[in-house]
């Protein structure tokens, strides 16, 4: 399995920029080739591999889950992130084990040893919130029954005072600080691609509006076929 974020990192900062992509972009722009140069070393990567997997009898196959398409532009203000977990851990009475995942902002993951506790840290972090009762630390897809959780770190506009149930605190206090975010030209969209080195000429197994979850599976049985 081979993984490389590079170039959707270049896309949410640059799609907007690149020629190729936004015919409204300006080919002088620094950025236009951005998205471009990050192709490129994708293509060679993608090569190298598919040469090895040729001299060697492999088949290869490239998946992804979801896609990327341009956004309306938005200037960020200052945003909130977790500074000291410790500090947070201790101000939320979150006296347990809890293993503090690699993540990308605005995300944060978490794993439990147990439910229980689980669910009382879900509680408890929910419970910070913005002056309108928004939570600012928002779990999400809880449906997988598995002990790890992930968060998404909201924005807000006061940075400096959050509140933990009705009362009003020092972000600092929960560990929280704040930093300039920089703008975003594109974000996730559902769609993504499944492409394979033997061709998928069966394209009903594999629908427009299927699910990631049943994906691995019509996967391995169509390559185990071939």
């Amino acid at each position: 399995m081979f993984f490389t974020n590079h170039l959707a990192g270049m896309m949410h900062r640059y799609l907007a920029y690149d020629k190729t992509f936004n015919n409204k972009s300006a080919s002088s722009n620094i950025y236009s080739n951005k998205v471009t140069k990050a192709l490129l070393i994708a293509d060679e990567q993608i090569g190298n591999i598919y040469k090895f997997a040729k001299n060697n009898s492999y088949e290869i196959m490239i998946a992804s889950s979801i896609g990327q398409d341009l956004i309306k532009e938005k200037n960020f203000v200052n945003a909130i992130f977790i500074e000291d977990f410790e500090k947070m851990k201790a101000k939320l009475s979150l006296d347990m084990n809890i293993m503090r995942c690699n993540a990308m902002y605005p995300d944060l993951v978490l794993k439990f040893n147990n439910k229980n506790d689980k669910n009382f840290a879900i509680n408890q972090i929910e419970s910070i919130h913005d002056e309108y009762g928004n939570s600012i630390i928002k779990s999400q897809y809880l449906n997988s029954g598995k002990l790890t959780v992930n968060f998404n770190i909201k924005d807000v506009v006061d940075t400096d005072y959050v509140f933990l149930k009705e009362q009003r605190v020092q972000a600092r206090e929960l560990g929280l600080s704040t930093f300039k975010r920089g703008k975003a030209t594109a974000y996730h969209i559902k769609e993504g691609i499944i492409l394979s080195s033997i061709g998928i000429k069966n394209t009903s197994l594999f629908p427009s509006n299927i699910s990631l979850k049943n994906v691995k599976e019509k996967l391995m049985k169509y390559m185990l076929d071939k």
